[in-house]
């Protein structure tokens, strides 16, 4: 989180009265991570990848019960609240048949959307996880312990997101042995074998999609004509990202996403729909350290766009 961790948040909203539940939500699973986030006065921890139908069972038992007339001003019709859906088609698709990866609990990390499903499988594909082993190899031989240890969390928590669930273990694996300070050699070595053979049967079902054969994602840049209107609209956004980078609301920087990547779709320019869509998935899961990456990059976003205007 910016300015200060889950932790030191909730000590000081504790030590000024506030008494609302507090619950971590964090890819920190490890027995002592609870245990600190309790100390600090969290109700309750809750570990990524998120189970929906955990989160909502903890909601349940942490969130105070409407009275009866709010409940039924929020709820007319008395539904009971759901986040799972009905098992998606995937599962029942031999093509993601992958050694090392459980599409059932992946799919219920993203409450059984399929098409959101796939798109993070071919996304980790390209994303900088799948770099991971040499990301770390180079952060440990600059000294860089702290940029080591961040590169194997991360990896860990986008396998445990997909279902690579021995990634995801070989993953932690190696992160507790870079915070630890220990020789992990043999830890990345594993890893190493483990997230290369699971990129290439990723590559191998999941192969660039028609449309596409360079696997450059379409072309980058706009018409000409098109530039100075979307330049506009950018900087229209720009105040807007400005509040959302300061408060990370998930439900606001989601919509945000969606909308600049539906500009980047009237515009035809792929870029900018890449990075809406990029957006929106990490709010969609979350992953706050990833959203503030992204939000970070808007500014680039005007700056390529700006160098697209005729002279």
């Amino acid at each position: 989180m910016p300015v200060m961790d889950g932790c030191t948040a909730t000590r000081t909203m504790r030590g000024s009265g506030v008494e609302l539940p507090i619950l971590a939500m964090t890819a920190n699973a490890m027995a002592q991570d609870r245990e600190q986030c309790l100390q600090a006065g969290m109700n309750d921890h809750i570990a990524k990848p998120i189970d929906p139908d955990l989160l909502l069972a903890k909601l349940v038992e942490w969130v105070p019960p409407l009275d009866e007339a709010r409940q039924a001003a929020a709820d007319p019709a008395g539904s009971v609240p759901q986040l799972s859906t009905p098992a998606s088609r995937a599962e029942a698709d031999p093509s993601l048949s992958i050694d090392g990866l459980d599409v059932r609990a992946g799919l219920r990390n993203v409450a059984n959307n399929h098409e959101f499903y796939i798109r993070l499988l071919r996304g980790f594909v390209s994303g900088v996880e799948a770099d991971a082993v040499r990301i770390v190899r180079a952060r440990l031989s600059t000294g860089d312990r702290d940029g080591a240890e961040r590169a194997a969390h991360s990896l860990k928590g986008v396998a445990g997101t997909l279902g690579a669930t021995r990634l995801q273990g070989l993953a932690q694996t190696l992160e507790t042995g870079v915070r630890e300070g220990s020789e992990v050699h043999s830890q990345l070595e594993a890893v190493d074998r483990e997230l290369t053979q699971f990129l290439g049967e990723l590559n191998a079902v999941l192969p660039v999609e028609a449309g596409d054969p360079d696997g450059s994602g379409g072309e980058e840049s706009v018409a000409t004509q098109a530039v100075p209107v979307l330049l506009a609209a950018l900087e229209n956004h720009r105040a807007e990202w400005v509040e959302i980078s300061d408060t990370l609301s998930i439900n606001e920087v989601e919509s945000f996403g969606n909308r600049l990547r539906e500009l980047g779709e009237t515009h035809h320019y792929r870029r900018l729909v890449q990075w809406g869509e990029t957006l929106a998935d990490h709010a969609a899961m979350f992953d706050l350290d990833k959203i503030v990456a992204a939000l970070g990059e808007f500014p680039q976003l005007i700056e390529e766009l700006q160098s697209q205007q005729p002279a």
